[in-house]
């Protein structure tokens, strides 16, 4: 039993043999809104406030910045801050980085883990080893507000971050050493050479999340960004690179190809008509510098896997404790995590 008290088979899609490279990401989006009811932002931290507010022992709220139109910028702690002794694992969860994806995942988790401590009993021995879920709720809060994408700028966040391995990726493609389409090596091409970190979001969320992982002495283990919708998904889980044509395509590290694979059949499980996979894979395109590709070359020297959830736009709502197994299965790995 817990001495933390609280009161919360691999599945793919066939290779697409000529996938198209239109947009931003890489390849063709059929992307559509949420239709997860949402209310305000003010009352969704508001919520956030009033429950750490009735649990401040397990559960802090605290502001990391401002949006671009002065909305603060949320990040929920889940666990006991630790002050000293060896790094502790983290969990960190992103959600809403473009603002007309909310799916109620990353928000409502507290609540859930809070209610049921004994149905997720690997958070709870995590929590126990002083380990924190780091929880950014909405990391685009202008976007939330009109439903709209992008930005009050108009900037697509998931595009604003700076991934360095995909300089090098461009000078292999040119060397002919790596393998793009045309139109793929255009698409990298031009993100390469925009400049990055241009909003207040994205450069909050790198300097707040890294304040806040030095300030706990917490190693990040698991990534996990949310996002949806895409047409014909059945909820996807796609694992960094993305870049990645399949996991075993010799673009990832051996033994984080095998932390990969045994998520995949944890996944399965809690989502048992998802998919998993590389975004070629699942959605049908590749997809460059986007949070999870920052946070997984940032982290994964501590030992992180980082992963994009595309979810449902209309039932996500209606399926948050498979979010929270799902989670609960991953944390169980954690203490197996290595660099």
């Amino acid at each position: 039993m817990s001495t933390w008290s609280w009161r919360a088979p691999l599945l793919a899609l066939a290779l697409l043999a000529a996938t198209s490279c239109g947009g931003h990401r890489g390849g063709r989006e059929h992307h559509r809104a949420s239709a997860v009811p949402q209310e305000s932002y003010v009352a969704l931290i508001g919520r956030l406030d009033a429950l750490a507010a009735s649990a401040p022992e397990r559960l802090s709220v605290t502001r990391y910045g401002v949006s671009s139109e002065g909305r603060d910028l949320v990040l929920a702690t889940l666990g006991r801050t630790p002050t000293s002794g060896a790094p502790r694992p983290a969990i960190v969860l992103t959600q809403v980085v473009h603002g007309d994806e909310y799916i109620g995942v990353v928000d409502r988790l507290p609540a859930e883990l809070l209610r049921a401590p004994r149905e997720y009993p690997n958070i709870a021995s995590l929590i126990d080893r002083g380990g924190l879920l780091l929880l950014l709720p909405v990391v685009n809060p202008d976007g939330y507000e009109a439903v709209r994408r992008e930005n009050a700028a108009g900037a697509d966040l998931n595009r604003d971050f700076d991934v360095r391995r995909y300089a090098d990726r461009l000078a292999a493609a040119e060397r002919g050493v790596v393998s793009y389409s045309e139109e793929q090596r255009s698409v990298l091409a031009a993100y390469v050479a925009a400049p990055k970190a241009t909003q207040p979001e994205s450069r909050a969320l790198v300097e707040g999340l890294s304040r806040a992982i030095r300030a706990a002495n917490v190693r990040v283990k698991i990534f996990i960004d949310y996002h949806c919708c895409q047409e014909d998904t059945r909820g996807a889980l796609l694992h960094s690179w993305g870049d990645t044509v399949t996991l075993r395509d010799g673009t990832l590290a051996p033994a984080h190809v095998e932390r990969y694979s045994r998520a995949s059949t944890k996944f399965a499980r809690a989502f048992p008509e998802g998919l998993f996979g590389s975004g070629v894979e699942t959605i049908g395109y590749m997809t460059f510098g986007t949070l999870d590709e920052w946070a997984y070359e940032s982290f994964s020297q501590d030992g992180a896997l980082a992963f994009t959830y595309e979810g449902q736009g209309r039932r996500e709502d209606r399926q948050l404790s498979h979010h929270a197994r799902f989670l609960d299965a991953l944390a169980g790995e954690v203490e197996l995590a290595s660099p």
